[in-house]
């Protein structure tokens, strides 16, 4: 009886700190969201038909007071005045999906092919299957010369996948719940009261070991592919590509507006290591390109 109450008990007790903490976490989450895309559905982008035009900016009057006069430009066809009035809001605000996804899709509509791309990746890092950016970003990316993407490993590719789909928040509560559940079945392991209770608490214990480290893991590759980002766009109409960070080193490459790349380190005087979508190797000038991941 003694084990049944304590076991109990602590199921109680970590329930309810689960779910203390999935609500706090559902309610940041919520916050954000209310300020990412609010009437965008969110799907896989291979789900996502591509259209000829593309979709609106979302108004965001009811958040950023300033957004109506630039959602009103984008309505009027004004798309220099609205570029410029969602820049002002992005110096203003806190960057977000939605903020990036208006001035991505203003600057395609200003033929910034470059700049509509990075801003595009941005709102997607934040908020990645949305149907709105897919859509928009897949647009612009068929206005540019350099438009390949390199294909990612099976193992990346199916990774990206499922912790996108689960997303962080929920991989953490998940890792959260098969640790309590862990914690539990190891007290029925140490304290059963006889041989099959035991036996019972060791083999789940052993399993939610295993799920405990397999969500945790996931939540670790989720965030690190979050804030690690090191994805690159060529803003220049056309750049040239050097085999070493100097003006006179020999030229391997011309990339064009929009490109991604691949960010492998940043050199000194101004200079980036990057890799092409083609697996070109070469140097940059920072200047010349824009990060998906903005530096502090």
């Amino acid at each position: 009886m003694k084990t049944k109450y304590l076991c109990s008990s602590l199921i109680a007790f970590f329930m309810l700190l689960l779910c203390a903490s999935h609500n706090t976490i559902e309610a940041q989450r919520d916050s954000l969201l209310s300020i990412t895309l609010p009437t965008a559905g969110h799907v896989f982008e291979s789900d996502s038909i591509p259209q000829t035009e593309p979709a609106a900016p979302h108004e965001l009057s009811a958040i950023f007071s300033s957004d109506s006069s630039a959602y009103a430009y984008y309505a009027a066809g004004q798309y220099e005045r609205a570029v410029k009035s969602y820049e002002q809001l992005l110096q203003n605000n806190p960057h977000t999906a939605a903020l990036y996804y208006n001035l991505g899709t203003a600057y395609y509509q200003t033929k910034q092919y470059g700049l509509s791309i990075l801003m595009l990746e941005r709102a997607k890092r934040l908020n990645p299957y949305d149907k709105d950016i897919a859509n928009n970003l897949s647009l612009a990316r068929s206005k540019i010369i350099d438009a390949t993407e390199p294909t990612p490993l099976f193992t990346a590719y199916l990774l990206d996948r499922v912790t996108g789909f689960l997303g962080l928040r929920m991989l953490i509560a998940m890792g959260l719940f098969t640790a309590v559940v862990f914690v539990v079945a190891s007290l029925f392991f140490l304290l059963g009261r006889n041989r099959k209770e035991r036996r019972i608490g060791f083999y789940v214990a052993n399993l939610m070991l295993f799920f405990s480290l397999l969500f945790n893991l996931l939540s670790w590759y989720n965030y690190r592919n979050y804030r690690d980002n090191r994805d690159a766009v060529v803003l220049y109409p056309q750049v040239e590509l050097k085999t070493a960070p100097d003006r006179s080193s020999t030229t391997i490459a011309l990339l064009h507006e929009g490109a991604k790349l691949h960010l492998r380190k940043a050199g000194k005087e101004g200079w980036y290591a990057v890799k092409s979508s083609d697996g070109k190797n070469g140097w940059l000038l920072s200047e010349e390109v824009g990060l998906v991941v903005p530096q502090e």
